[in-house]
């Protein structure tokens, strides 16, 4: 099981866990905590959750510090369905300050918001939750009653997987605890560097960005955090950068801080379909979980291989020539499929960083093995991620030579 900061509930009719524990993934309590009539000082909140006649809690600090309102916290549900009773206490130590309280009528495969007001008790009567039936659907009793990691600062985790779930508001602080490198370059300008979860998958990849000179990462560090397999603590602010013209924002930790905490861990690469990512899937709801996840892009059908084309208009650029002038460039191959799928391949990332042979850019002295039109792939993987400027595509960013498959 991953370590989460998604509360964790072991009831009879209802199961709730932290993401990799079973059940469907899909279902969430979204708690939304406004300070209402409750006096400064609280550092404690006690959420009770009752469905059917049981009840668990789940437990919301910062390690003694002052928490901030409004908070929100995310409760994934396993198996049961209907009216959930959500019980807030405000406390400061041991004492009591206020009290809080909503019903809410929740669905298998839904994200449900609720808000729990201090000083306010809400009754179904009076515009709540309606009746229902609450539902046991047979799903595992799989969890411990609470899957909040310890950390030695008594602060709690913000995994990938919440950020890609649309539960972390953009501008907060994160920490996404120990993550895994994928991989990682510097240039004149940025330090971006992908990480993900132990043992990778859908949601559990992200950027890491910051613009140079960057203040919490030295340049002498990114050489050694950007290594795949490197293993560090990672902490930042999350930010959903919304390019022009994009049908989504691009979710970034910008400004990361990175502690070494091992080396040596698993790179996983995630298998998907060539059709899943075609370039003109950008902004598609089902390639979303994909987003920011290095993923390993099978030909189909089956036995057919990729072609390049390696004068794109999507990766179409002007290069500085011998003689002075502009002549043209592309930082980046689109390879076809017999199955008529497109998919963009960006190769531009990791010259300087010695990762990335393999290019087709004219514009980058280090391209010394330039892609052929005689090539052909059986497997091509990268860091899928959307490709913004001329136009917002889907893009596979190639690490190193190795994502390349004959």
């Amino acid at each position: 099981m991953r370590a989460s900061v998604v509360a964790v509930l072991a009831l009879g009719a209802l199961t709730v866990a932290g993401p990799g524990c079973g059940g469907d993934a899909g279902t969430y309590v979204v708690v939304h905590l406004e300070k209402g009539t409750a006096p400064a000082g609280i550092d404690r909140v006690e959420l009770d959750l009752m469905l059917d006649g049981r009840m668990d809690t789940v437990i919301i600090e910062r390690g003694g510090a002052e928490l901030s309102f409004p908070l929100t916290d995310a409760i994934k549900i396993n198996s049961g369905q209907g009216n959930l009773d959500v019980r807030a206490r405000a406390l400061m130590g041991t004492t009591e300050l206020a009290t809080g309280s909503t019903p809410v009528f929740f669905e298998r495969g839904s994200t449900t918001p609720v808000t729990v007001t201090f000083g306010i008790h809400v009754q179904p009567s009076d515009g709540g939750v309606p009746d229902a039936a609450v539902i046991n659907d047979g799903g595992p009793n799989d969890g411990p009653p609470i899957d909040r990691p310890p950390l030695g600062d008594g602060g709690a985790l913000t995994p990938i997987e919440r950020i890609r779930l649309g539960m972390v508001t953009p501008g907060s602080a994160v920490d996404l605890g120990d993550v895994v490198v994928v991989a990682g370059f510097q240039n004149s300008t940025t330090v971006r560097i992908w990480v993900q979860d132990e043992g990778g998958g859908p949601n559990h990849g992200i950027q890491l960005f910051c613009r140079l000179p960057c203040a919490t990462l030295p340049a002498a560090e990114v050489a050694r955090y950007s290594s795949p397999g490197v293993q560090a603590r990672v902490t930042g602010t999350f930010t959903a950068f919304m390019p022009p013209g994009a049908p989504w924002p691009t979710l970034e930790v910008e400004n990361p801080t990175l502690m070494q905490t091992g080396m040596g861990r698993m790179v996983v690469v995630t298998d998907v379909p060539a059709d899943m990512v075609d370039l003109m899937r950008n902004g598609n709801p089902a390639v979303a979980p994909y987003m920011g996840s290095y993923v390993r892009v099978g030909a189909l059908p089956a036995g057919s291989q990729f072609t390049p084309n390696l004068t794109p208009m999507q990766f179409a650029t002007s290069c500085p020539g011998l003689d002075g002038g502009m002549m043209p460039g592309y930082f980046g191959i689109v390879f076809s499929t017999m199955s008529g799928n497109n998919l963009a391949v960006d190769t531009s990332f990791f010259h300087n960083a010695g990762y990335l042979m393999y290019c087709n850019n004219a514009c980058v002295s280090s391209c010394v093995q330039k892609a052929q039109a005689a090539d052909r792939f059986t497997r091509i993987s990268g860091i899928l991620e959307q490709q913004f400027g001329m136009g917002s595509f889907l893009q596979v960013v190639a690490t190193r030579d190795s994502d390349f498959v004959r």
